[in-house]
């Protein structure tokens, strides 16, 4: 299977390629600067950064967030946990409320990869016997030293 050379084409009909990837990393790079600083940085007319950008509200940009520095809020442990699980809707139900997790993704397989920050390693602890007592096998966790890329989608 190859994979598409301009997978943002169905996406943005009529729009270049090069155009497209700029657009999404100025977005990515500060997504409340204005129309008219990213027309500075795109070197393009309003009246096309003005339809791209309505064509990304219109459903391709599912919402603003903020990127937090949370060892300045006081989350200064990053780890990754790695886990399987049969019973999903507990596990799901775990990750979705608590606040130390940051993001999780599934596999169709029901393995769980969940990205959290805490104050302190004990916490991580906590969390992993959280995990234990909804369902969660084989948990792994890794302490994450260093973060290489953030956030980040190259133009």
């Amino acid at each position: 299977m190859s994979c598409p050379k301009e997978p943002m084409a169905a996406a943005f009909p009529g729009f270049p390629y090069e155009f497209q990837k700029q657009m999404l990393y100025e977005l990515r790079q500060n997504c409340r600067q204005s129309i008219q600083d990213l027309c500075k940085n795109l070197k393009m007319p309003r009246k096309v950064v003005t339809l791209l950008l309505s064509r990304l509200f219109a459903g391709l940009i599912r919402r603003n967030t903020a990127l937090l520095d949370f060892e300045a809020i006081g989350f200064p442990v990053h780890v990754f946990f790695i886990f399987r699980t049969d019973n999903l809707r507990l596990v799901r139900s775990l990750l979705e409320s608590d606040i130390n997790v940051n993001s999780a993704f599934q596999s169709k397989k029901g393995v769980f990869l969940a990205d959290a920050y805490f104050t302190c390693l004990g916490s991580v602890y906590d969390f992993e016997e959280k995990l234990a007592g909804v369902g969660a096998q084989d948990i792994s966790f890794f302490h994450v030293t260093e973060e290489s890329v953030k956030e980040a989608f190259r133009a």
